[in-house]
């Protein structure tokens, strides 16, 4: 998908702070076909470090383009890393 590939270069090099960002395209679940179609996962240091980043101006010029091709089916979260 050009859009997606195009938004996620650009967030990928530009919000700061960001250290990886993994796409996946989701192929169904379990149960069969799946809602979701793709799932993006951004990896900073900290949750610090995240809301630092999003309020960079890169990081809302990447929401702003998200919300722009995909607003009404954006589902956002905030999670860490569990521990073994």
């Amino acid at each position: 998908m050009t859009i997606t590939a195009t938004f996620t270069s650009r967030s990928r090099k530009k919000i700061p702070g960001l250290r990886k960002m993994e796409v996946t395209k989701i192929v169904g679940s379990p149960a069969g076909p799946s809602d979701y179609y793709l799932l993006c996962e951004m990896y900073y240091d900290d949750h610090e470090a995240l809301k630092k980043a999003m309020k960079s101006e890169e990081a809302k010029a990447s929401a702003k383009d998200l919300m722009g091709f995909a607003g009404s089916l954006v589902t956002m979260m905030i999670g860490e890393e569990a521990d073994d």
